[in-house]
């Protein structure tokens, strides 16, 4: 009766071996294919981020010689935002998991290194450049010379790199697989094996037909551990299964609303500029190209803020923003500020002010960053905000010497009960079921972090109803006082 109960053991025991094997081998195959995907996405995403900053550098070009030529449809911010376009392309390929990829690649990180000195050295040029400066134009062009060659061979060298890791993955893939199926064949057949044999030893044994109370009983709790092990498992994976669920969902609803906000406008931009394109209306001088025009305008802005938001977010995340320290001069900083975000208060036939008092200390701060945080400040005050009412912005010094920016508005106002939410990225407050103001709720998740980096803080103040007053404060040590 012992070599029974045995034998049973052994046989439960093989096809135990034989279905974990199995299992085994196709949570294997899964897995190699996940890792097959995943590295196939990092490659795509190397060879999109090279690929991007060509036409991007093209489009820069483009835009600044209309401007220098005194094209009156060009302005001065069109300007800045390709260059500031091109700029964020260019620092992505330098830094992060992308920056270390192309490391491995030779010569697309110094091409990189190399395009980004040259837009640290152009940088004053662009934002001063003034329309039909043909002379600073040519100098500028002369630092860009041969720069669009060197993108272009890093393209070319990126794209080479990442078919010859591609091929060299699937070639690995291959063998796993093939090695894995070589060691399930060999389970399988010496588990079938061990299996023939008990089988034939159990045949011709005349135990067979002996059993005994104590065998039930052992038998009757083998197999009610068993069932608790079954039934432990299966809670351990319904909580698994539901926690997978539920990261696909929220995963799921965030790619649903940014291709939402990606493809609206990209289909705005797509289908008029193809009207303009074939001329349908007759030649450029139609009326309706103008309106087109606006549309145009309105969506690429838009796009480029929630591109621009999504990526900077990502960064300030994962640590990967430096701060590039200079004293900035507060009024210049509210001046520019309000000149990028005029028009949009006009339109509203809203009263903007900027005030700083004469001789105001300067503020060692990023000058580009802090310029994001306010411009995102006043775009959210300007959207909130009614026709006719005000938007402002003003400097202080508290009596510890620390710098305090103000933006104010007369806008619709936030509940507090809602403010955590709005610092939240992602958090939009609807405050009714019937009207909705755009945006992503990345501008105020931002500004908050980029003052962070700083070592400052945020602070809202709002009525519902009478406006909102947003405080941002730096530490004293920040403050540059006039000699």
């Amino acid at each position: 009766m012992g070599n029974i109960i045995q034998n049973h053991k052994y046989i439960v025991l093989s096809l135990a071996i034989i279905l974990f094997s199995g299992s085994l081998f196709i949570a294997l195959f899964i897995n190699i294919q996940e890792n097959t995907r995943l590295e196939s996405t990092v490659q795509e995403n190397l060879l999109w981020g090279i690929s991007q900053s060509e036409p991007d550098l093209l489009r820069f070009l483009n835009v600044l010689d209309r401007f220098a030529a005194g094209d009156a449809k060009i302005h001065r911010e069109d300007v800045v935002t390709r260059f500031d376009i091109l700029w964020s392309r260019i620092d992505v390929l330098l830094k992060g998991a992308l920056g270390d990829e192309f490391n491995k690649i030779s010569g697309v990180n110094a091409n990189a290194k190399k395009a980004m000195d040259i837009l640290r050295r152009t940088e004053t040029q662009v934002m001063s450049l003034q329309r039909g400066d043909g002379d600073t134009y040519r100098k500028m062009l002369l630092e860009y010379q041969g720069l669009a060659q060197d993108l272009h061979a890093s393209i070319l060298k990126t794209a080479s790199y990442t078919n010859y890791k591609t091929l060299e993955q699937r070639n690995h893939t291959r063998d796993l697989l093939q090695q894995s199926a070589f060691l399930f064949t060999a389970v399988i057949i010496s588990g079938g094996l061990l299996i023939f044999l008990l089988f034939r030893e159990m045949r011709t044994s005349d135990k067979l037909l002996i059993r005994s109370e104590h065998s039930k009983e052992e038998l009757h709790r083998q197999g009610g551990r068993l069932q608790e092990l079954v039934a432990t498992r299966t809670a351990k994976l319904l909580a698994t299964k539901l926690e997978a669920e539920n990261a696909n969902r929220a995963k799921t609803e965030f790619l649903a609303s940014m291709s939402h906000e990606l493809r609206t406008p990209l289909n705005a931009i797509i289908g008029f500029s193809q009207v303009m394109v074939e001329g349908v209306f007759g030649d450029l001088k139609h009326p309706k190209y103008s309106g087109y025009a606006a549309d145009i305008n309105d969506s690429a802005q838009h796009l480029l803020e929630v591109i621009n938001d999504i990526l900077d977010l990502s960064k300030v995340e994962a640590g990967e923003i430096d701060i590039e320290e200079t004293d900035v001069d507060i009024a210049e900083l509210l001046k520019d500020s309000f000149l990028l975000v005029r028009t949009h208060g006009e339109a509203k036939c809203l009263n903007l002010a900027a005030g700083v008092l004469p001789g105001f200390p300067y503020l060692r701060a990023d000058a580009r960053l802090l310029r994001q945080v306010i411009i995102n400040l006043l775009s959210n005050s300007i959207r909130f905000t009614p026709n006719g009412g005000d938007v402002t912005a003003s400097a202080r010094l508290d009596d510890y010497g620390r710098i305090l920016l103000n933006v104010m508005d007369t806008g619709i106002g936030i509940a507090a009960d809602d403010i955590a939410e709005a610092l939240e990225p992602f958090g939009q407050i609807r405050h009714s079921p019937e009207t909705t103001h755009g945006g992503t709720g990345l501008g105020l998740p931002l500004s908050k972090k980029l003052v962070e980096l700083h070592g400052g803080t945020l602070m809202i103040d709002s009525v519902v109803g009478t406006g909102t007053a947003v405080t941002i404060r730096f530490p004293a040590e920040r403050t540059v006082r006039p000699d």
